[in-house]
């Protein structure tokens, strides 16, 4: 009998999580035990340790045996186990020149400076992708769910780093005009865990974070879930290390000829979810906004 077609294999880590999405959602055509499916995803969120360490660490690390990796391993479809760590390995080295890699596809044209018009048509083309993508994406039931739990929390925070702060500051500004005990998570002076130390079980976090992921991000939302703590993630994959912990998660595409993460899908996802929160409070929409207006008009902000 002629032997069955080999399965490709993910070749980047963004597509080994979007397999990792699939098999959890039974989408894939791949099935796996309970414990190897928990063993991959724990895996695929630890790039960097999978990345650098030996195949019993890896397995160590994951609760299983070093044979258990290396079937798992030529189950998704390569050779063994080094061919399988050598997608960590490659994310590693690609991640480590994430911004100039970007410049450097935008500057492909053989050194010639691209017309503005040009650069501006690709830019907005992008977005409008990016938005498109997202708004296919969307659960609504776990939108309406999510904004639900932006009303009943009794606090809640925002926190994004670099440049996902600005998406995080939006997103907590927004909020704070529609409802009370409402603020960016931590500060330069006092830090993530002051800042944690403030809430408690009941409370929510709102994270943003995309790839390249920063390890404050990840950590900070695992430890606000672990300490009961409703996290919302804005994200880029299903498979995201915020998702893995987020109560709910929202995604976009983050990608495109800006240098850095494109960042205009995850601004329109932050107003789909503070304009679901307003029609969700009715009138107490129009009272806060009334308040905080009469509030501006004493202070003389506006002129």
């Amino acid at each position: 009998m002629p032997n069955a077609t080999k399965r490709m294999p993910p070749e980047s880590l963004e597509r080994l999580r979007s397999l990792v999405a699939a098999i959890q959602s039974r989408k894939a055509d791949v099935r796996l035990g309970a414990r190897a499916a928990r063993a991959l995803a724990s895996i695929v969120d630890a790039p960097g340790q999978t990345a650098i360490c030996s195949i019993s660490e890896v397995a160590e690390a994951a609760g299983v045996n070093a044979s258990t990796l290396t079937r798992l391993s030529k189950k998704l479809g390569y050779s063994g186990f080094n061919e399988f760590q050598d997608v960590f390995r490659q994310h590693v080295a690609d991640q480590q020149h994430f911004y100039s890699e970007q410049a450097r596809r935008l500057l492909r044209g053989g050194g010639k400076a691209a017309p503005a018009r040009s650069i501006a048509e690709r830019i907005a083309e992008d977005e409008t992708a990016n938005i498109a993508g997202a708004l296919q994406e969307l659960d609504a039931e776990a939108l309406g769910a999510a904004a639900q739990l932006l009303i009943a929390a009794r606090r809640v925070r925002a926190y994004g780093a670099r440049q996902m702060h600005a998406v995080a500051y939006f997103l907590s500004y927004g909020l704070g005009m529609l409802r009370s005990d409402v603020g960016l998570l931590g500060s330069s002076e006092h830090g993530m865990a002051h800042g944690l130390a403030q809430l408690e079980q009941g409370d929510a976090l709102i994270v943003v974070g995309c790839s390249p992921y920063t390890r404050g991000t990840v950590d900070t939302a695992r430890t606000a879930a672990g300490e009961g703590m409703d996290v919302i993630a804005l994200t880029d994959s299903h498979a995201s290390p915020l998702a893995a912990v987020a109560r709910y998660t929202f995604v976009c595409d983050t990608g495109g000829s800006y240098f850095s993460n494109s960042s205009a899908a995850l601004i329109v996802l932050a107003e789909i979810l503070l304009t679901t929160l307003a029609e969700r409070l009715g009138a107490r929409t129009v009272q806060q906004l009334r308040r905080r207006e009469a509030l501006i008009s004493q202070l003389g902000i506006e002129f």
